[in-house]
């Protein structure tokens, strides 16, 4: 599977953040996963 599939994989850290962002992912349909928020990367 291509979850870490983006421009986020350099950063694994913050994973119950992830968990939220996967979600939205789903919805939208998406393959890669979106920055992680709090990260400065927003």
């Amino acid at each position: 599977m291509g979850r870490w599939q983006g421009r986020s994989l350099k950063k694994p850290s913050g994973g119950r953040i992830w968990r939220r962002r996967e979600t939205r992912k789903r919805e939208l349909g998406e393959e890669y996963v979106p920055v992680v928020v709090g990260e400065g990367e927003e």
